[in-house]
């Protein structure tokens, strides 16, 4: 039986991951799921009002985010930081008040050098206040955070508004527009598809199996689910890779819909407390490999998913399913341990190659014996 394993919020877009036992569905998918995202707002070290992300800003993952519901507040912690505390209502923003401006975030990933890169829109937010962006002024410019010459930034905390969020059919689905930078039109996606900073759909769903089967190919034992920064975890199903084989599925009376699945980039080889690779020192669990060695056992072991050119210059090994969820279903309740009940399958992931290291050294074995009996006559 497939069940919720777990499902993690990332309040803030590339900051710590939160484990909780429930959630709330919203426009965007979970509630408080990438609501927050942190810029550059002169474009100082990254692209300017850009949602930075781990890909360019690794130490990202050292930003621990705390929840408390109980005083509705984020509580934000870093390395030698003091705690910084933000309301987590949307209406606690934008009255003007404390530095609390609108900002234009740019959602994308642009080149600091040439400008180059893929974009998938704006969606405003609120800036956080005076106190969150010396907070993040200081932390993220400071040397062992990011080693640079270039020119201290200023970095604002930025609260996404829910009357201005991203419709996901901008860039993916049957009305995807002309600038889009992907190839989607086929994709199962519906006007009521919104984000706030999540890179692409409102959710991506793991599963347990799969990050078991990935740690058997590279002969760890302990590789982190966390890594690949699902909001839903799934444990029970049949096999590794089942997943990919959900069409449709239903958890806790709300109907998934299986969109694409993730390509992945350097982010999961990272480890979401400290941003180091996992592989720095060249070893992992008492393996050896290199920094993306994760990626590179996809590709390797799935070649077939490892250069879909639809994503185009997101193409990469795929781990986890990007999903959309019924619009009208908003409020209902997720908990870890609701049962997922597959109602619709499509083709799934291809089978591995198979491992031929062992044909080939027989084949070695039969060319020494031919050529020593042809030797000897």
């Amino acid at each position: 039986m497939v069940v919720i394993d777990k499902i993690i919020l990332h309040p803030i877009k590339s900051a710590q991951g939160v484990s909780v036992p429930s959630a709330t569905l919203g426009r965007t998918g979970f509630e408080l799921d990438r609501a927050w995202a942190v810029v550059d707002v002169n474009g100082d070290r990254q692209a300017p009002m850009e949602a930075i992300s781990q890909r360019k800003l690794a130490k990202m993952a050292t930003i621990a985010v705390e929840i408390d519901a109980v005083e509705g507040v984020l509580r934000i912690s870093a390395p030698a930081m003091p705690t910084l505390t933000v309301p987590v209502a949307e209406a606690a923003y934008g009255d003007g008040g404390n530095g609390n401006v609108v900002m234009e975030v740019q959602c994308s990933g642009v080149s600091t050098t040439d400008g180059g890169g893929w974009h998938l829109g704006q969606c405003p937010g609120y800036s956080a206040g005076d106190e969150a962006e010396q907070w993040f002024t200081e932390y993220l410019n400071r040397p062992d955070v990011q080693k640079t010459k270039k020119p201290a930034a200023r970095y604002c905390l930025v609260r996404s508004i829910s009357a201005t969020t991203r419709s996901v059919s901008a860039y993916a689905g049957p009305t995807q527009l002309a600038d889009s930078p992907f190839d989607f039109n086929h994709l199962n996606v519906i006007p009521e598809d919104r984000v706030r900073y999540q890179d692409f759909a409102p959710f991506l769903l793991v599963s347990t199996e799969s990050i078991a089967d990935l740690n058997k190919r590279m002969g760890t034992r302990t590789y982190p689910i966390e890594s690949f920064r699902g909001n839903i975890v799934v444990s029970g199903a049949d096999a590794a890779w089942d997943e990919e084989g959900w069409a449709v599925y239903t958890v806790g009376g709300v109907t998934f819909r299986f969109l694409k699945e993730c390509p992945r980039c350097t982010v999961p080889g990272r480890n979401q407390t400290t941003g180091e690779y996992h592989f720095q020192g060249g070893e992992y669990d008492g393996v050896k490999g290199k920094l993306l060695t994760p990626q590179n056992t996809l590709s390797k072991a799935f070649p077939q998913k490892a250069g879909d050119m639809t994503w185009r210059t997101w193409a990469g090994p795929f781990f986890g399913c990007y999903a959309g969820s019924d619009p009208l279903k908003i409020g209902t309740v997720i908990s870890v341990g609701d049962t997922v009940q597959v109602t619709e399958r499509r083709p799934g992931h291809p089978k591995p190659w198979p491992n031929l290291r062992w044909l080939w050294s027989w084949l070695w074995v039969a060319v020494i014996i031919v050529a020593l009996l042809t030797t000897r006559t």
